[in-house]
């Protein structure tokens, strides 16, 4: 009664799994984002908010340069393109002019505080005697070009002080201009581009927004090329998040095809027959549908290195049903459901449970992205046991009509054969060698815990991205400055003083520009101190009543403008009045709060040195280095060491775990395959002038759960140790079938995981014999059944 209750919970279990598979699947969120993968904070939050703000603000930035034989040509088709682009809901803005409107409203919060926003370049050169210079100049450039809006400027900035204050905020780079239409103009090497920028409106790793977007950018390509003739480059994460799409689904494409391929030739070639080749993808289906759904409800996406892994799930998951399959068929006329699921369960149960332990380990690493993996993965295991464990025993009850094919019999015969005389004559001569070949492998092995060495990019893509750089000459480096301040003001002066160094490493060529919130707005002393030289050398001097005198203005209006130009305002002007204008910037500089606290970021752009840099940060002062990249190398290093630890510790606790069951010998031989397995493929990998990382690390982890399987069905089924072997054999070429696929993979975390599990699970198969209690080559015995078999026991109603 038990055991119909526990398979008809399996069958119903089995069922909901797949109709929950089934509801997720069309709302399944996938990531491709590399980073992803690795814990996001790596410093305190509050610092790491900046880093939030920067890559959502990075992340949805798409560029687009338009060019064709003539300027005229791409100005005529630039509206269709943009035009097309906008009618997409994919984007939340796309512009080829300037934000007019955000411009004007910054131009008139500084209305007035023309006195206190003076440049350090300006405060200098009025400190030092340059005032009569530049009222001449002014004073030039008003009767030169005279108009309406001379009172206005008169009011607002008299010597053109705030508009050189405006131009030093963001300078255009050499080339830019605005054509008389407003688009802006490109000029590299005698080439016009027209420079189009848009954000989109959600995630560029959203698989709508790619579709979608990835449709409205066609068409806006095809418009574009039929009025104009001309070429279009594109930058931003959105292409890159296409390509990795792709990348995964071509990946998962061949991993599964590649995996079920190879499983249905074998299920043929071994069971011959159809039936048992459906029923062997249930457990794989249902671990699949489970494993989507687990992941979906708990981290809201999917990554899409986890797909990948679970098309290799195929292989693994298929395992169980082998050992099943391949215990039926040995069995013959004799075969009892239960009487083989009790031969079996140990070894499964067993198996299945260090395995889910293995994949589990995963998420002692830290990294999202393998808790993900290993959530996934493990539950599809459990999944699949239970689909084996339950479901099959009532539908698989009639004996099988087929025998083990006699050339896997011989085969497995010879080798273990071959294999116990080896044990016997193995000399000291011959181990010594071999034990100097894997030792001078183990020397040769080098380490990779570079990031960029773990992602292979579309080379089309980085090469177009370069030429897009340099046509435009913006490249943002990936470290920044993150300064923390008690109060705004605080913040302010903190940014000023960090200017000066940062100004003279620019005229060192260690960057080309950086880009701070004070470029935006001084700090209120800077602004009173700019208000005292602008008073002491323009107004006390009279150099300003000379300059309105030969304007021509009215003695009673200039007795105005010098009682406004020399009353300050009753406050300095504010961040809290400016932000609201400049958050409305694309490239609007870094400024949050947290807990009362102030926080300003410093962008750098074309950075060649950043230890130079890195000098200047004082984190006691509140000013931090962020080099993200490098912070996730060292994570890397750091669990690098800590997944060697793991290693071993779990191989500890396997033995420990074993040897309630099979003693210190037993435990130890079961281990022994495994083990030897994950040295014998560090030296390989040593050979073959491969590096090791994280994610081979974590393969060496889940060979000690996928390989232990092999050695423990070959301890539990000694009795036939050809059948056992046949039937391990199976299980390892499926599962070499999955994971070997992987090492095809462009990513290199993927190839790395996928080539470590190849060559481990290849070892650990032909050295599962040991793992046996007594020397292999014992005569195959006669299939008789282990008790007299009651007609009344065999259910013949059962198909």
């Amino acid at each position: 009664m038990k055991l119909k209750v526990l398979r008809l919970v399996a069958i119903v279990a089995t069922v909901c799994s797949i109709l929950l598979g089934l509801y997720t699947l069309p709302r399944l969120v996938v990531n491709s984002d590399i980073l992803a993968l690795f814990p996001a904070a790596q410093q305190s939050p509050d610092i790491d908010l900046a880093g939030n703000q920067l890559k959502a603000r990075i992340e949805r930035k798409v560029v687009f340069l338009l060019s064709s034989p003539t300027w005229e040509a791409t100005r005529n088709a630039a509206p269709e393109f943009v035009q097309q682009l906008r009618q997409c809901s994919c984007f939340a803005a796309v512009n080829a002019t300037p934000d007019s409107n955000t411009w004007m409203a910054i131009q008139q919060q500084y209305a007035g505080f023309a006195p206190a926003l003076l440049t350090p370049v300006q405060r200098e050169f009025l400190e030092q005697g340059g005032a009569n210079d530049l009222v001449q100049r002014a004073l030039r450039d008003l009767l030169t070009n005279p108009g309406v809006a001379v009172g206005d400027r008169l009011q607002r900035d008299p010597l053109g002080t705030a508009g050189e204050f405006l131009g030093q905020i963001n300078p255009s780079p050499d080339g830019f201009s605005l054509d008389e239409s407003g688009f802006i103009r490109v000029t590299r090497d005698n080439q016009d581009y027209l420079l189009v920028y848009a954000e989109l409106a959600d995630s560029p790793y959203s698989l709508a927004l790619q579709q979608q977007a990835g449709a409205a950018i066609k068409a806006a390509k095809l418009a574009f090329s039929q009025v104009s003739g001309g070429g279009i480059l594109h930058s931003g994460a959105l292409f890159y998040a296409q390509a990795g799409t792709q990348q995964a689904q071509s990946e998962i494409s061949t991993v599964g095809l590649g995996s079920m391929l190879g499983i249905i030739a074998l299920l043929l070639v071994v069971f011959r027959s159809w039936g048992l080749l459906v029923l062997a993808f249930v457990p794989i289906v249902a671990g699949l549908a489970l494993g989507l759904a687990l992941c979906h409800w708990l981290f809201g996406q999917i990554h899409a290195v986890t797909l990948v892994f679970g098309a290799s799930l195929v292989g693994v998951g298929q395992d169980y049903a082998l050992h099943f399959f391949s215990l039926r068929q040995s069995s013959g006329p004799h075969w009892q459901p239960e009487r083989g699921l009790r031969e079996l369960l140990p070894a499964l149960s067993l198996g299945v449970l260090i395995s889910a332990a293995a994949y589990f380990s995963f998420s002692l690493a830290g990294f999202p992205g393998l808790t993900q993996v290993a959530v996934f993965s493990s539950v599809g295991l459990l999944a699949a046991y239970g689909v084996v464990v339950g479901v099959y025993p009532a539908i698989l009850r009639r004996p099988s009509r087929n025998v083990s094919p006699a050339f896997l019999l011989t085969i497995t015969g010879a080798y273990l054969d071959w294999f116990a005389a080896r044990r016997r004559t193995c000399g000291p001569l011959v181990l010594g060698l071999s034990g100097v070949l894997v030792c001078a492998g183990l020397a040769q092995l080098g380490v990779n815990d570079d990031l960029r060495r773990m992602q292979t990019l579309d080379p089309d893509l980085v090469a177009m991205d370069r030429q897009l750089r340099q046509i435009i000459g913006q490249h943002t480096a990936l470290q920044y400055f993150v300064v923390r301040a008690d109060d705004d003001e605080a913040l302010l002066q903190k940014l000023e003083s960090l200017a000066i160094p940062l100004q003279v490493l620019q005229q060192q060529g260690l960057i080309s520009q950086y880009q701070s919130l004070t470029r935006w707005l001084p700090s209120a002393a800077s602004q009173n101190a700019s208000r005292t030289i602008w008073r002491d050398t323009l107004i006390n001097s009279g150099r300003m009543a000379d300059f309105l005198n030969q304007l021509g203005v009215r003695p009673d209006v200039a007795a105005k403008l010098l009682e406004y130009y020399d009353a300050p305002p009753e406050q300095p002007l504010t961040l809290q009045q400016l932000w609201p204008h400049l958050q409305q910037l694309p490239d609007a500089p870094v400024w949050y709060s947290v807990d009362d606290r102030s926080y300003g970021v410093i962008l750098l752009q074309g950075l060649t040195d950043p230890e130079a840099l890195r000098s200047l940060a004082d984190p006691d002062d509140g000013v931090f280095w962020v080099d993200k990249v490098a912070q996730i190398n060292q994570l890397l290093r750091d669990y690098r060491i800590g997944a060697s630890g793991l290693l071993i510790f779990a191989y500890l606790l396997t033995v420990l775990v074993l040897i309630w069951r099979y003693g210190w010998r037993g435990s130890l031989a079961i281990v022994a395959p495994p083990a030897l397995a994950t040295i014998l493929t560090l030296s390989v990998m040593g050979w073959a002038n491969q590096n090791l990382s994280i994610f081979n690390l974590m393969a060496l982890v889940l060979l000690l759960g996928v390989g232990m399987d092999a050695a423990l069905f070959m301890r539990e089924g000694h009795a036939k140790p050809r059948q056992t072997l046949v039937a391990v054999g199976l299980c390892g070429i499926s599962t070499v079938l999955s994971f070997g696929l992987l090492a095809l993979s462009d990513t290199t975390a993927i190839h790395s995981f996928g080539l470590t599990l190849w060559l481990g699970i290849t070892f650990c198969c032909l050295l599962a014999p040991l793992a046996m209690p007594r020397p292999p080559g014992i005569p195959m015995p006669t299939l008789k059944p282990a008790a007299p078999i009651q007609l009344q026991e065999v259910d013949t109603n059962v198909k």
